[in-house]
């Protein structure tokens, strides 16, 4: 897991550069509901457990634990926000580092698994969450040799536990996995045989999309793990061709008739709102999701900050802005929603639009100035939205009547706005 960040350059910069200058007139946003792309599978996170000293990096050398303590009710704060109503997350995936199975077949679940797991649960209780479990360490236990053998042996153990403790777990995951193409098929292989056929992988999880189109070739050419896997998924750090890399991997899916997922990355908001915009229609991935959903403040690549004092005592949560430009899509897209065309006659004035059970959704970030904005949207009668810029969060902008599908809107400079159109 790649918890410093230490990026060379930023890829929501690489793939969508810095606002033109603005341009003159109106601007033309227009929505076609008849050419249908890709289906949204979820919004979601990474997690760590709140006892996981990584968290708030205020670990009692004297007990390998965290100094910081939240009380139950703090936490349940963190899970109401992430994946209740504000966000609306709704998909989970828990990183263990190992350091669960001591000694081959003796396992230690209650002091680190069995908390993912019931977190997992607790999460669940706020929506239709579905959860992917990966392993951050390779190998994972310091006594395993890296046989196919062994992963196979402790991934069943993790899914049976999870299962033991009412958890069914959706997805299994690699996480930047060091170790070869022909090796990930074989676990992947070996697992699938011994799980139910619900829980499918997510591969290769790679640091970078390059190291992904390296192995994948060797999983997917193989038809007996190709049926166990749900999707391609990637990371985008250190890259140097981001854009090119990516489209290989979009390749890749295509002729695989596979999903594309982006498991894990995080940025500044605005960075954010652009880079979001990009993979969900230049890459057309189904599946979007931010580093961290709640971690200490010190670290930086997470929706919800938790606050400490000098002392490591929990002072509560801080949201940022981030939260408020992924809730743009995740509050508003549920799984199971269709991308559908949307296109703009300006380049700072990006779009992305959905169809819904319930509604026509648009969500248009304009990177420029002040922005007049001619949306036409088939099939709705008036739009309501929530807007957020650099003082406002998922504000209210009321209620827009459309004549003939059309209407015109002011953008504020900088502004993310989502527009809700329901059913005529």
């Amino acid at each position: 897991m790649t918890l410093a960040r230490a990026l060379v350059v930023s890829l929501a910069v690489a793939l969508a550069g810095t606002a033109p200058r603005q341009e003159a007139g109106v601007v033309r946003v227009t929505v076609d509901p008849a050419v249908r792309h890709q289906t949204i599978a979820h919004f979601g996170v990474s997690w760590r457990t709140f006892d996981d000293p990584h968290l708030f990096e205020t670990r009692d050398p004297a007990t390998g634990r965290p100094r910081t303590r939240m009380a139950a009710a703090e936490e349940d704060a963190v899970f109401d926000l992430l994946f209740g109503p504000a966000l609306q997350l709704r998909h989970l995936r828990l990183v263990t580092d190992g350091n669960i199975e001591v000694s081959r077949g003796r396992f230690t679940f209650e002091d680190r698994f069995d908390v993912l797991v019931d977190d997992a649960l607790r999460a669940r209780a706020r929506g239709p969450v579905t959860v992917a479990l990966t392993v951050g360490r390779y190998p994972p236990e310091k006594w395993m040799r890296g046989t196919v053998r062994e992963y196979a042996d402790y991934f069943v153990a993790l899914v049976e536990r999870a299962r033991s403790r009412g958890l069914l777990v959706d997805y299994l995951v690699m996480n930047e996995p060091r170790i070869d193409g022909p090796l990930i098929r074989d676990i992947v292989k070996a697992v699938g045989r011994r799980v139910p056929d619900t829980i499918t992988w997510a591969v290769t999880d790679e640091v970078k999309p390059s190291r992904a189109i390296a192995k994948l070739p060797a999983i997917l050419e193989d038809a007996d793990a190709r049926r166990h896997v749900a999707a391609i998924s990637v990371h985008l750090y250190h890259e140097r061709d981001p854009a090119g890399s990516l489209a290989a991997v979009r390749e890749l899916a295509d002729r695989y008739g596979l999903p594309l997922w982006m498991t894990e990355y995080s940025g500044g908001p605005w960075g954010w709102a652009a880079l979001q915009t990009e993979l969900l229609t230049t890459y057309r991935m189904s599946s979007v999701s931010y580093m961290w959903g709640f971690f200490g403040a010190w670290d930086g690549a997470h929706l919800v900050a938790g606050v400490t004092d000098e002392e490591g005592r929990y002072q509560g949560m801080r949201p940022l802005k981030v939260a408020s430009v992924f809730a743009h899509w995740s509050r508003f897209v549920p799984p199971g929603s269709t991308r559908i065309e949307a296109t703009s006659t300006a380049p700072d004035v990006m779009v992305s639009a959905f169809d819904t059970p319930e509604a026509r959704v648009v969500v248009v970030f304009n990177r420029g100035g002040t922005r007049r904005v001619e949306l036409q949207v088939p099939g709705a009668r008036q739009l309501s939205g929530v807007r957020t810029t650099n003082a406002e969060d998922l504000a209210d902008t009321g209620r827009t009547p459309l004549e003939g599908g059309r209407a015109t809107v002011t953008l504020p400079a900088r502004s993310l706005t989502t527009f809700v159109g329901a059913k005529s």
